[in-house]
């Protein structure tokens, strides 16, 4: 497949896969849709280029009406919103009349990040006594975002979080983030609460930084890499640097272009593949989240397409395994990030169009209508015959990239799938079954390899239900058969096997073992 075809194929799915909306699952492909979907992906790529940052819109056009008309456009997310066009200082002017949550449903999906800004500021220039009740309404309305605007929702309250970090020089303050910015210790509130933490980083390299400010495409320097992953560093256990971390690299991609003057040179990757910042596995899975990304001129969040020509030239898919990484560690921290955004594309029940159709376009007829898919994309990163005749699975070379592949491929686009759609446990562990009738598998390898397909298939960036309950609350986030606690994430290793990262952190040295020693 051309590369020019690949284009094609991700650019006409943008205007679904923006919202990072999988298709629904044994929803058949309708050839009408994505006819559909190229023609809005054409003007929403024209209406970001050619609309200024301020906008056009005028303080005096706003009136009560904006909150009791309906909006029957047929992409409402992106266009015909009735606050999408107000600039920055209008939207302040407004959030501070009416409120944030009289604001929220009436700004498009590009704006949501913006109001968290100014809702924090809002709330930060009252010295209130506790910022908790502000901040559990933004994290509402994050969750009621997602379910509007797919994972870019959350802005509400992530951009909310980086600003009131972001702003502040001073050390990270653990308590605020757990009794006032964060206060819902359920999971997914913990995972996107640290997710907005990690981009802070990058706000405090800028001065002077107001609610109006962002981070452009382009600007953060190399040398405010390493400072920048300080917030991160400072969590109070493995997990939550882990789980910061994915905001940081988020940002990082989104921002940082590799050729950036004082950068290496000779790697599209970088960081992924050194020892400058931790937690590499969530480097790799931000940089083969933003690839395709990186095909779609004038998003504001489009990152660096030379990035995307590195990975085409440097084996693609076998990228991992050909890169020639100075660690052994770095080749298995590559295979789970890259399982992590790539597999799905071999479920046609999971399917995400436009990280699927670029990632697709690379793999061999026999793995994209594989019958076992789990199996054979594992299989492209290890020599099966030596894994068959392994006797110590779990410590090996071939064994540790195997689980690797396992835990990566179920942690992240497939958890969207899986939150977007309330699928329970029971039906995720599906795709383990497979494991245990591996042939280039010993019984050894296999059990482990189930018990961690199970352990990510319950554990994963967007969902990890503590409780077997089919129930989701109204917010679509799973139930918990306990009252969730702070105190579990403080204490939260890596290396425990329930959050199934144990591969890449077990039996070598760990962040873990550098918090526990300092």
């Amino acid at each position: 497949t051309s590369a020019s075809a690949r284009t094609s194929v991700a650019r006409c799915y943008i205007a679904r896969a923006l919202m990072l909306q999988p298709s629904a699952p044994k929803r058949p492909a309708q050839p009408a849709a994505a006819a559909i979907a190229c023609g809005t992906a054409l003007l929403l790529v024209f209406y970001l280029s050619s609309r200024s940052s301020d906008g056009a819109a005028s303080a005096a056009k706003i009136d009560p009406e904006f909150f009791r008309r309906g909006n029957d456009h047929p992409l409402p997310q992106f266009f015909g919103a009735p606050l999408g066009d107000l600039n920055c200082s209008e939207m302040r002017a407004l959030v501070a009349e009416v409120g944030t949550a009289s604001v929220a449903p009436k700004v498009s999906a590009f704006q949501t990040h913006q109001v968290g800004q100014i809702s924090a500021s809002l709330a930060l220039a009252k010295d209130l006594d506790t910022l908790a009740p502000v901040f559990n309404e933004l994290s509402q309305l994050g969750m009621k975002g997602y379910m509007k605007f797919g994972a870019i929702g959350y802005g509400f309250w992530h951009g909310a979080i980086w600003y009131t970090i972001g702003i502040d020089d001073g050390p990270v303050d653990w308590d605020l983030i757990r009794y006032q910015l964060c206060p819902n210790a359920t999971y997914e509130y913990v995972s996107m609460c640290m997710h907005g933490l990690g981009h802070a980083g990058f706000v405090r390299a800028i001065r002077p930084y107001d609610e109006c400010t962002t981070v452009a495409p382009g600007t953060i320097a190399v040398s405010t890499l390493v400072p920048a992953f300080s917030i991160c560093s400072s969590a109070p256990s493995g997990l939550l640097e882990f789980l910061c971390a994915n905001g940081y690299y988020h940002g990082l991609f989104e921002k940082f272009f590799w050729q950036t003057p004082g950068a290496p040179g000779n790697s599209w990757m970088y960081p992924c593949g050194t020892d400058d910042t931790a937690y590499q596995e969530a480097c790799f899975r931000w940089l083969f989240f933003q690839l395709p990304l990186t095909q779609l001129p004038g998003l504001p969040f489009q990152g660096d397409p030379k990035r995307l020509s590195g990975f085409e030239a440097n084996g693609n898919l076998s990228t991992c395994t050909q890169s020639h990484f100075s660690d052994e560690k770095f080749v298995r921290d590559c295979i789970w990030g890259l399982s992590s955004v790539a597999f799905p594309a071999f479920l046609p029940k999971y399917y995400i169009p436009t990280w699927h159709a670029y990632y697709r376009s690379f793999a061999p007829p026999e793995l994209v209508g594989s019958k076992t898919p789990l199996l054979d994309w594992c299989a492209r990163f290890v020599d099966t015959a030596k894994l068959a005749a392994d006797t110590q699975p779990l410590t090996s070379r071939e064994g540790r990239r195997w689980l690797a592949c396992v835990g990566g491929s179920l942690s992240f686009m497939l958890s969207h799938t899986w939150r977007t759609y309330h699928i329970h446990v029971s039906e995720r562990d599906a795709l383990c079954t497979d494991l245990l009738a591996a042939p280039y598998l010993t019984a050894a390898a296999r059990n482990a390899s189930y018990t961690l397909c199970h352990q990510s298939a319950r554990f994963s960036y967007f969902s990890n239900p503590r409780s077997d309950s089919p129930h989701v609350d109204s917010f679509g986030v799973w139930a918990s058969d306990s009252e969730p606690s702070w105190d579990v994430w403080v204490d939260a290793s890596t290396d425990a096997d329930e959050y199934a990262l144990w591969p890449l952190h077990q039996n070598s040295p760990t962040r873990e073992a550098e918090k526990h020693s300092a």
